[in-house]
């Protein structure tokens, strides 16, 4: 994933070609983006509340040059443990993997360790930067017992499907994201 001064200079690089809209489906690029464009038009899809995230002012009316969709993860959030619950009924711990670098992530983190408190279930928290800490957590769940997986959704994180869904089958451990 590209560092913070990475993502500013290709912000900085896209907003000097001068197109007529930019569409990101990266929460993380957004604000670079609007930090280097006053103009041009942005379209972002984010899975976290934009309104929480501090890009837009409402859903109504976003306000300066933004628009977008969220996929409203959080309010998901419930819902994809229970299906883990019902997959599984003997689960007791579900690993959740999370970029702490998304907007919505402390959101996403509370909704989900109040469901899976509600259906007496624990989480274990792996917060994920890099490619290599996607592994160590993967190793870690394996090594740990974990019994599921939730993957918060974000570019970062969903980068990673594949091998997460490989890992899955592989350690007969059931995943699910947004």
């Amino acid at each position: 994933m590209p560092g913070a001064c990475h993502v500013e200079q290709i912000a900085g690089d896209l907003v000097r070609s001068r197109p007529d809209v930019i569409v990101t489906g990266n929460g993380l690029a957004v604000g670079p983006l609007m930090r280097a464009s006053v103009k041009i038009p942005i379209v972002f899809v984010i899975s976290a509340d934009p309104v929480v995230a501090k890009i837009v002012d409402s859903f109504p009316r976003p306000g300066g040059n933004l628009t977008g969709i969220s996929l409203l993860s959080v309010n998901l959030m419930p819902k994809r443990i229970e299906l883990l619950k019902e997959a599984v009924p003997a689960i007791k711990r579900i690993a959740v993997l999370g970029n702490p670098q998304h907007a919505g992530v402390q959101v996403e983190l509370e909704a989900a360790n109040r469901a899976a408190a509600r259906l007496g279930l624990a989480t274990r928290y792996f917060p994920v930067y890099s490619e290599g800490e996607v592994e160590e957590a993967l190793a870690d769940i394996a090594r740990g017992h974990d019994e599921a997986i939730l993957v918060f959704a974000d570019g970062f994180t969903l980068s990673f499907a594949g091998r997460i869904a490989a890992f899955s089958l592989a350690q007969r451990i059931p995943a699910v994201s947004g």
